[in-house]
């Protein structure tokens, strides 16, 4: 009996070491993961819920979608009343085509009198070279009926010319000096009058010019006054920024007044999806990073069924909020998730952050009680 007693405690040693030593191996050469985990994650597309707020102040007249409804980039969602708006447009508009309406006779008349004007100045020129051609020719004449007046005057004393000879030359001498002098005159008349018609010319041009500006400045104002109010008008018709579904709407009806800033609906974009979570400050700062990998959980789908998400965190937030500090994780394999995955579904994520031995944990833990 003792023989067999001190064989089974010799058994029991033995077995006891080789557990201790299997213990001990597996204590300080096997490495288990070390986890951050937030609670507070959901599922969130890649580009952000996008807010339709009210532009301007309006009653809404017509809503064109429903919660659900999948819409393209520019579609109609909520229709303000825009009724004076559009009338004072069309009233604008009208005036903006008069007043251009006017602008092409204008241009035409300028142009007709600016052809008047040189036509005019070169008229003038011309007539004051003929006049100064015959001004010439009858200071020549003039010149030519004095010198004979001259030389009959000397012939008369000899008998070379009749006293009847003299009067005769003396007065074409005379005649022909009136018609210089009337030439001379004529020309300055020439001058001066060519001087009024050019001044009337381009007053009449300048007047024109005056009035084309006057109508163009009309124009320009009155078309920056179609584009304000076609501006407002565009905005009383409220459009989807991008593509995608009514993820949320509020009770808009046909009569009900929205003021500037009132949240109208949003619009969910579609495409990937992505996993945010918020940790606390001593969760994240200095531990969380890019590139970890971690898994989700989500609410409602039972991991012993549906499994869990594979993830990597992308993005970490360098500030703290009062919902924690956010991170972002990208899914790595979420084509093999049995249920369909939606923008908002909750759940939980677990980060790896490390990769200790038993014994270092066993190690953490009591000097984690020592301190408490």
């Amino acid at each position: 009996m003792r023989q067999d007693s001190h064989r089974s405690s010799l058994t029991a040693g033995v077995l006891g070491l080789v557990l201790l030593l299997a213990w001990s191996a597996w204590a300080g050469l096997s490495e288990i993961d070390i986890h951050e985990s937030s609670a507070a994650a959901r599922l969130e597309t890649l580009s952000p819920l996008h807010r339709v707020e009210a532009p301007i102040d309006g009653r809404v007249v017509e809503v064109f979608v429903k919660l659900g409804d999948e819409v393209e980039a520019g579609q109609p969602l909520v229709q303000l009343e825009s009724e004076l708006q559009r009338l004072a447009l069309t009233e604008s508009q009208a005036r903006l085509r008069a007043l251009q309406a006017q602008l092409g006779p204008l241009h035409v008349e300028l142009e007709a009198a600016q052809e008047r004007l040189g036509g005019e100045e070169q008229a003038g020129s011309g007539a004051i070279r003929e006049a100064q051609a015959r001004h010439r020719a009858a200071e020549s004449q003039a010149d030519i009926a004095e010198e004979r007046s001259r030389t009959v005057e000397r012939l008369v004393p000899a008998g070379g010319a009749t006293r009847a000879d003299r009067s005769v030359a003396s007065s074409e001498a005379a005649r022909t000096l009136s018609e210089a002098e009337a030439a001379t005159h004529a020309i300055k008349r020439l001058r001066w009058e060519s001087l009024v018609q050019a001044a009337d010319g381009r007053s009449r041009v300048e007047t024109i010019r005056r009035e084309i500006l006057r109508v163009e400045g009309e124009v320009e104002l009155a078309t920056v006054h179609v584009e304000r109010l076609q501006s407002e008008l565009d905005r009383r018709e409220i459009v989807a920024p991008v593509a995608g579904r009514i993820a949320e709407i509020s009770a808009l009806s046909s009569g009900r007044y929205a003021s500037v800033g009132t949240h109208l609906l949003s619009v969910l974009p579609g495409g990937e999806l992505k996993v945010v979570a918020q940790f606390s400050p001593g969760q994240a700062l200095g531990r969380l990073h890019s590139g970890q990998s971690g898994q989700m959980r989500l609410d409602g789908f039972p991991w012993t069924r549906f499994g869990t998400l594979d993830t990597r965190v992308m993005r970490v937030a360098d500030e703290s909020t009062e919902a924690g500090v956010r991170v972002e994780l990208e899914l790595t394999d979420a084509d093999g998730f049995p249920a369909k995955l939606e923008h908002g579904l909750p759940g939980r994520v677990d980060i790896v952050v490390d990769r200790i031995t038993p014994f270092e944990l066993m190690l953490r833990g009591a000097g984690q009680w020592m301190d408490g």
